[in-house]
């Protein structure tokens, strides 16, 4: 016969015993079980453990964009009009969640210092600006939300030089 027994407190006999997650109380238990034999003679072992909150949901990390590169010329074209192509690409993780991909990465981009505007979600993004003569600057950032709506963002800078 075997018995189980938290804080001193029966919880179950046979040879194996599972105690289901989220029942013990946070702090230190002690666990003992203990044996009879058909002589009845017993013997007990005791195992001290502390149960700890769980930690708290933590914001995405590794959230990386790998185009543009940070501090980047940009290549423009002319088409009628001087213009850039964007190529955005990028990736993130999140410690509970894992790879995170669509709609929980945000591409924004701030042309010249203006205001923030969001240009794609997922991976990858492009977005096509017309330009005008002289130094022209893009902020590109990527944020990246998780379930719990925890939020990381990276910035770069790029910029474009037109001379006419």
């Amino acid at each position: 016969q075997m018995a189980w027994y938290v804080d001193n407190v029966l919880v179950g006999n046979g040879h194996t015993r599972t105690i289901a997650a989220g029942t013990l109380s946070l702090g230190t238990r002690v666990i003992r079980v203990t044996g009879t034999d058909s002589q009845g003679l017993t013997n007990s072992k005791t195992v001290n453990i502390t149960i700890n909150p769980n930690p708290p949901d933590l914001p995405p990390n590794e959230v990386i964009i790998t185009s543009p590169m940070p501090n980047a010329v940009l290549e423009f074209a002319y088409d009628g009009q001087w213009h850039v192509m964007l190529v955005m690409e990028g990736s993130a993780n999140d410690p509970e969640d894992g790879v995170l991909t669509g709609d929980s990465l945000t591409w924004r981009v701030s042309v010249n210092g203006g205001p923030f505007t969001v240009v794609g979600t997922g991976t990858s993004a492009s977005q096509r600006y017309n330009i005008a003569e002289g130094e022209t600057t893009w902020d590109v950032r990527l944020t990246a939300k998780d379930s719990a709506g925890n939020e990381t963002s990276v910035t770069h800078r790029a910029t474009t030089f037109l001379l006419l």
